[in-house]
């Protein structure tokens, strides 16, 4: 199983928890979530792509930021996460000798499809002045399919986000 390229567009805040670089926060905002699965032998292949829309909420954002020279801060952050799907598609390719058959279904036409996800994010990153460069990965603990042929397991990402602070 390999990754899909997505995107996590959120809107939130951070508020200090005194003066030691504690702080606390929330995140709320849409995303995406997905995978591709390969497989190829002598001269056929086939694919499975998932792509899922979610609506995200981070209720807990806790991290700790490190003022350094110049307009630079390190911070780490830990946060609980929740999302909801609201649109998608499972696409399914076979190719054999040049031959080639696509079809697409909509994720709600699976009947065991787990459109919940919730979890953890962990990240660290870079503020200077108002800009942000954030590296996080957010794992899922609820299976995206929960009684098929074959299960979608767990969802894993990781994020490289851009931030504006204000």
């Amino acid at each position: 199983m390999s990754s899909r390229i997505g995107y996590d567009f959120c809107a939130g805040f951070q508020k200090p928890l005194g003066n030691k670089g504690l702080y606390w926060g929330m995140e709320y905002g849409l995303g995406s979530r997905g995978f591709k699965i390969k497989d190829s032998e002598d001269g056929y292949s086939e694919e499975l792509k998932l792509i899922a829309h979610n609506v995200k909420w981070v209720p807990f954002d806790f991290g700790y930021k490190h003022n350094l020279k110049n307009d630079f801060a390190l911070y780490a952050h830990a946060d609980v996460f929740l999302s909801i799907d609201y649109a998608g598609k499972l696409k399914y390719t076979e190719k054999y000798d040049g031959d080639k058959e696509s079809e697409s279904e909509s994720i709600w036409d699976f009947d065991d499809y787990m459109p919940l996800d919730a979890g953890m994010q962990f990240g660290v990153g870079l503020w200077w002045k108002k800009l942000n460069l954030d590296l996080t990965y957010q794992l899922g603990v609820v299976d995206g399919d929960t009684n098929s042929d074959y299960s979608f397991g767990k969802y894993g990402n990781f994020m490289i986000r851009l931030g504006v602070g204000f």
